[in-house]
């Protein structure tokens, strides 16, 4: 090999702390360790300094030991390192050892102080503050003013500056978990709105929005007894879909049809059952996106939780963000579920109990195959559902055979990729089946990008 191939290119953080690496004593690690090994022995010493929160308690050690960490694991994805890479990994890693060591130490002093505030940020987080941009960038702020009071030393957690830091983290999870349970509602309500519901709909959307407004206080009032709000929730949930579903029909009516018209079509092709589903599939959508993150307990939750975590997930959020940016509201609905990504396409429909692809469903299949490019994924998941016509044997194997079909047309344009199928049958409507409009959304298929992100 090129035993003159340039290093990567130090982080200007990176270069700031080099300047001072002498300032402290690199921890020696084992020298029969690989560059690997040493990578994942640092990544420990990381996770361990996060679980303490050192990243605000002791921040500018922490912040050396990630630099150097990240200046390791840069370098380490070349497959084929020299003598002087190698050494420079060891290098990197045993002074982000030291840092991070340092960063335990210090934490360690402080954390009996600040214990309420700890606390309430580690609420803040597992209630979901790291999984929207809005709630990160909060959470950001207050994690400032957090390491700004502690570096200033300002005294105890007693203080009014800490307590009120601990009030701004618990208002956080308090926002978090608004988001995480009413967000997709907000959502589909959103687009009735877009659609025209306060003109067409309008008893409906005042409805939906009052039972939403319920929703979020009850929330607010009792954030950690599931019991307190969870009925608000779901009654939320209920009539923000039947306002959707006033809109489709009306718009299927051309809008000649009037609210009350609308709602006795509605309640004459609808059960409570039929809504009990729609509500299941949104609280499904829920979960692509946000997983079960506040069921976990605060400890497991930063244990298990990735290192830099906030930069991760922003660029995960942008790889989310341009592939579902690819595709037309009318095409394609993209949700994240842990590292995959959901297209739940909309434009690929089949004729009634068959599945033969149209010529409109091959346009949007060549946008997932440009995806596909993009992402470079090597496992792909296919699911395919149908309407509630016939019987479930029929539509199992039907939901098979037009997952099948799009495997087959997206294989003979992609290589090297490993597709899956799955068949659903009408388990996992999107909309109501009693009309044309809602069995023709619920002859689809799913495409999941497995670990994507």
């Amino acid at each position: 090999m090129n035993s003159k191939k340039i290093l990567y290119p130090l982080t200007i953080s990176a270069i700031l702390f080099t300047s001072c690496a002498h300032d402290i004593e690199r921890k020696k690690m084992a020298q029969n360790l690989s560059p690997n090994e040493l990578i994942e022995q640092n990544l420990i010493e990381l996770k361990r300094a996060k679980v303490n929160q050192s990243d605000v308690l002791a921040p500018k050690s922490y912040e050396a030991g990630l630099s150097h960490y990240r200046e390791a694991a840069e370098l380490s994805k070349d497959e084929d390192l020299d003598r002087e890479e190698i050494a420079e990994i060891r290098k990197n890693v045993e002074f982000s050892m030291a840092h991070l060591e340092k960063s335990l130490e210090q934490s360690e002093n402080k954390k009996e102080f600040y214990e309420p505030v700890l606390e309430a940020r580690k609420t803040a987080i597992s209630y979901g503050a790291l999984q929207k941009e809005e709630l990160r960038n909060k959470l950001s702020e207050i994690d400032d003013e957090f390491k700004s009071a502690v570096e200033s030393g300002e005294g105890k957690a007693a203080d009014d500056t800490f307590v009120a830091l601990q009030k701004d983290y618990l208002d956080l999870r308090t926002l978090s978990l608004q988001e995480s349970e009413l967000g997709q509602v907000k959502k589909v309500y959103e687009d009735a709105i877009d659609r025209g519901a306060r003109i067409k709909t309008p008893d409906q959307q005042e409805k939906a929005w009052k039972a939403i407004e319920v929703a979020q206080n009850s929330i607010k009032n009792s954030p950690t007894n599931e019991e307190g709000y969870i009925e608000q929730v779901m009654k939320a949930t209920k009539e923000t879909i039947i306002l959707s579903d006033l809109m489709n029909i009306v718009e299927e009516n051309k809008g000649e049809v009037s609210e009350s018209v609308a709602m006795k079509l509605y309640e004459k092709e609808n059960t409570i059952q039929t809504l009990d589903n729609r509500v299941d599939a949104l609280r499904t959508q829920v979960a692509y996106q946000y997983g079960q993150i506040k069921s976990l307990d605060n400890k497991v939750f930063f244990q298990e939780m990735a290192l830099d975590f906030a930069k991760d997930e922003v660029q995960a959020e942008e790889k989310y963000k341009k592939i579902r940016g690819e595709f037309k509201k009318n095409e394609a609905d993209v949700f994240r579920d842990g590292k995959d990504i959901v297209i739940q396409l909309k434009e690929v429909n089949f004729p009634v109990g068959k599945s033969t692809l149209t010529s409109k469903s091959k346009k949007t299949l060549n946008k997932v195959e440009n995806v596909l490019k993009q992402m470079d994924n090597k496992k792909v998941v296919v699911v395919g559902h149908t309407d509630a016509t016939g019987t479930k044997e029929f539509n199992e194997k039907l939901s098979k055979d037009r997952a099948k079909e799009v495997v087959k047309y997206l294989e003979g344009k992609i290589e090297d990729m490993s597709f899956d199928v799955e068949a659903k049958d009408f388990e996992k409507p999107v909309a109501v089946n009693k009309t044309q409009q809602g069995r023709k959304l619920n002859r689809r298929v799913d495409i999941i990008l497995k670990d994507s992100i």
